[in-house]
C-alpha cells in the first residue's frame, strides 16, 4: 500500500483508424471521413505491493489491444457500442472506457480514457464518482 495516501497515475496508449459521420446541430450530416485515433487509458491508485505498480502495463496494453481490434479499420456509425449515439470523440472516449472496464474488470483502477481524434483535438471521459 502507498505510504501517506500517495496516489500514482499510469497511462497506456494505443491507436486505431476508423471512419465516422457526425450529425451536426442543424440535423445535417458530415461526409463520411476517417481519422487515425490515439487512445490513452488512465489508471490511478496506490502501489500494489509487493510488486510496486498500480497496474501491470502489459495487462493493460493487452486489454487495450483487444478493445481497439474491434474498432480498427471500421465505421464507428455501424458499431453496436455506439448504437443510437452520434460518434463524437466524447462518445468514443466513453465507450472505450466502458469496453476497457469490461475487459479488465470493475475493480481495476481505470479512471479515464482520452482520445485524440485529430492532432490537437482531444476528448476525455472520466469515471463517475459517487
Amino acid at each position: 500500500m502507498a505510504e501517506n495516501g500517495e496516489t500514482y497515475e499510469v497511462r497506456v496508449e494505443g491507436r486505431f483508424s476508423a471512419l465516422h459521420r457526425l450529425q451536426l446541430p442543424d440535423g445535417s450530416q458530415e461526409p463520411l471521413h476517417g481519422h487515425d485515433w490515439k487512445v490513452e487509458c488512465i489508471f490511478r491508485g496506490p502501489l500494489l505491493e509487493p510488486v510496486g505498480w498500480v497496474i501491470d502495463f502489459e495487462e493493460a496494453r493487452r486489454a487495450l489491444g483487444r478493445v481497439l481490434a474491434e474498432v480498427d479499420h471500421g465505421d464507428l456509425n455501424s458499431l453496436a457500442w455506439l448504437e443510437g449515439r452520434n460518434p463524437t470523440a466524447e462518445w468514443v472516449a466513453r465507450v472505450l472506457f466502458e469496453r476497457m472496464q469490461a475487459e479488465l474488470g470493475p475493480d481495476r483502477p481505470l479512471v479515464g480514457v482520452r482520445v485524440e481524434e485529430a492532432p490537437g483535438c482531444f476528448a476525455t471521459y472520466w469515471r463517475a464518482t459517487g
